[in-house]
Formats: C-alpha cells, sequence, structure tokens
C-alpha cells in the first residue's frame, strides 16, 4: 500500500514466470522435486521423476540472479532418531522411520543416494548416504552459484534447523546437534572459496571467489593421493584475484592428475599454502564408484581438555563423531581424513556442561563401525 517504498510481491518472482532465472529470485525444486524449469506463464508444471532428474548435479544448470531457495533431505543424527523411534523401530525400512520423513515421496530421496552413493541397506548407511548427500549437493549448488557471481549473487538453503525430529530439509536436526551439511557449508560459505568445477571424464576447472572487499593474493596447492597416502601429482598455482569477484585461474585434464592411476581410487586437494582459504577436497567419481579401502581409526581422548584426536592408515570417508546426547557441539565433524594425517576436535556442550567422553563413537563410512 506504500507507494514510496520498493516492494517484492512473492518468493519467487520476476521474468516470463515466477520461478525465472533471467529475473528476480528463484526456487529450484528441479533438484529433490525433479521439476522441469524454467517454464513460461501458461506452460504446466513437468516433472521428470527419475535418478538424473532429481540429481544435485542439475544445479549445474541453474544460472539464476538469486536462489533463494533449494535443498535436499538428510537424516537426524543417531541420538535423535532413537531417542524419538519406539523400541525395536530403529531400522532402516521401518514404519516408524517412514513416518519421521517429512515429504509425501519417499522415493526422492532414495533416487538421490541411488545416484550419489547408491541405496542404502540398513540403518548405518541410511544416515551416513543421506547426509553425505545433502552436504556434497549444497555444496555442489552453492559453489556452483558462486562462481557464476557476479550474475548469480545470492543463495538461501532450505533449511537451517527443524521442529522435527526426523528425516527433513535442514542442515540442524531437532536437539540441535548439526548434520554433516552444517559442517560443509562452514567451508563453502567461507568468503574465501577456493572451488573445482568438474564432471566426471571432463577437465578440471580451477576458480576462486573472494567475497571480501580486498585483493586475494596467495599460492594454492593442488594434489593428488591415491587412498593409502601415494602422493600422484602436486603443483603450486599463484593467484590474485580482485576484491569481490570470482575468477577461474587454471584448468587441467584428469590424465594429466591420474597418470595412468584410476580416477575412483584418488582424492584432490586445493590448498591455500598461506593459510588464508579453507583446504576443499574432490573425488573424480561418484561416492558409489570409489574403491575405499578399509580405513583403521586411531582415536585418543583428552577427558580434561574436552578433546578427540584422530587419525587413519588408507582415507577415511566422512569421518563421524557422535556421543548419546542434546546439544554436543564439535570443532569440527563429518571430514574426510587422510592417511596418517591427525585431527583434533574440540568437543563442548551449548549450555557449558561437561560432555561425558566416555560414550564417544568414531567412525567413517569406510571403517570398521
Amino acid at each position: 500500500l506504500d507507494n514510496s517504498r520498493l516492494y517484492w510481491p512473492s518468493s519467487p518472482f520476476g521474468g516470463n514466470d515466477h520461478d525465472s532465472q533471467e529475473v528476480g529470485d528463484r526456487h529450484n525444486w528441479q533438484v529433490w522435486h525433479g521439476n522441469v524449469e524454467p517454464r513460461k506463464f501458461g506452460e504446466n508444471l513437468g516433472q521428470d521423476y527419475s535418478v538424473e532428474g532429481v540429481s544435485f548435479k542439475n544445479y549445474k544448470k541453474d544460472y539464476t540472479r538469486f536462489s533463494s531457495e533449494f535443498g535436499m533431505h538428510a537424516s537426524a543424527n543417531r541420538f535423535t532418531l532413537e531417542d524419538n523411534l519406539p523400541e525395536g523401530t530403529f531400522y532402516w525400512g521401518s514404519d516408524e522411520m517412514s513416518y519421521r520423513n517429512k515429504d509425501y515421496h519417499h522415493q526422492k530421496g532414495i533416487m538421490l543416494m541411488e545416484g550419489y552413493t547408491g541405496i542404502p541397506t540398513n540403518i548405518e548407511e541410511y544416515m551416513n548416504f543421506s547426509m553425505l548427500t545433502q552436504a556434497e549437493g549444497l555444496k555442489c549448488g552453492i559453489e556452483h552459484y558462486r562462481r557464476n557471481k557476479p550474475f548469480t549473487s545470492g543463495s538461501l538453503i532450505w533449511q537451517l534447523n527443524d521442529c522435527w525430529p526426523g528425516t527433513s530439509w535442514s542442515m540442524i536436526d531437532y536437539y540441535q546437534l548439526p548434520k554433516a551439511s552444517y559442517f560443509y557449508a562452514k567451508k563453502f560459505f567461507h568468503p574465501l572459496l577456493l572451488t573445482i568445477d568438474h564432471d566426471a571424464g571432463s577437465d578440471l576447472h580451477i576458480w576462486v571467489i573472494n567475497d571480501l572487499l580486498e585483493t586475494y593474493t596467495d599460492v594454492l596447492e593442488l594434489t593428488v593421493e591415491s587412498f593409502s597416502g601415494e602422493k600422484l601429482f602436486t603443483t603450486t598455482i599463484p593467484v590474485e584475484v580482485k576484491e569481490n569477484a570470482s575468477a577461474k585461474i587454471t584448468r587441467f585434464t584428469e590424465e594429466e592428475l591420474l597418470k595412468g592411476y584410476p580416477a575412483n581410487e584418488v582424492v584432490v586437494r586445493l590448498t591455500s599454502m598461506e593459510g588464508k582459504a579453507q583446504q576443499n577436497v574432490y573425488y573424480l567419481r561418484d561416492h558409489k564408484d570409489l574403491a575405499l579401502p578399509q580405513a583403521h581409526l586411531q582415536v585418543a581422548v583428552d577427558e580434561d581438555n574436552q578433546t578427540v584426536t584422530v587419525s587413519t592408515d588408507n582415507h577415511a570417508r566422512m569421518v563421524k563423531l557422535e556421543i548419546p546426547s542434546k546439544k554436543i557441539h564439535f570443532s569440527d565433524n563429518f571430514f574426510d581424513l587422510l592417511p596418517n594425517e591427525t585431527k583434533t576436535i574440540e568437543i563442548g556442550h551449548l549450555e557449558g556442561e561437561k560432555v561425558d567422553l566416555g560414550r564417544l563413537r568414531v567412525s567413517a563410512i569406510n571403517s570398521e563401525q
């Protein structure tokens, strides 16, 4: 009613459809729901209800101005589920687990996992696979949107937290326990982002996004290592990126990096040698296609300092720390650990209570559970 002030009548809004890529803001529900977009006014909303149609790789087709809503499901943490499910129902495929899924079509989450991690066969795999798919999917989307800066200048994930103890789009579950995507977000939303744009079999394009209001200078290190720790390729890349900008730095072919080594047996790391940006980790193939060896984790607990130190012999995928309690905080979690690498995690409670580390459980997707 106030003509003197700018007013945005809805979200999404703009262009030849209220979900236009060219004008206004857009909600991307091609990923997860399989919506076929963009469309024009008067056209029915089509759906591609398939593994390819709902895949998070479709984010890379989206060149919106502002992606104001997008996301995908992941399981709540183990304690949250166990504390809210009736006895004997905490297993993959139970009716109670199905009831805890806050979408009408549960097959969407299965198809998303089928495309990236493979379909889970038990509750442990379900928690891991759904969280990893959500985390890697949101990483794929956010990094794509940020590479497209300034044409794409905003993104809002649906959703941050939750009012329901179960499976939903949230990054933090009902008991305020973060999922894997929360810890991924601390890295992919860092104002200095080192990112690789890559599709299986294609070149790797190295990008730097600088959201600071000053020029970013650094030396990047690109390394390729086998899952057993053998260094296959390494190079350094001087970079200078102006303020508030996105820049493609260089590119490499898979053949240059692999030198005949199998693409599904390596991990690629992009590191700031001056420690200015977060390290970024990539795989050249989907998780379901990786030939991960079994990782044997070594765990040292320091009750006095409330820390845990983890190391591994082989590459450990998505190391997960769990304590059966509400409001537990970890300085990092759901991280990948390289062979003979050591990582120390600080553990706390949101209300300042001392945490009983005797109930700590540490695992990785490819470790003994």
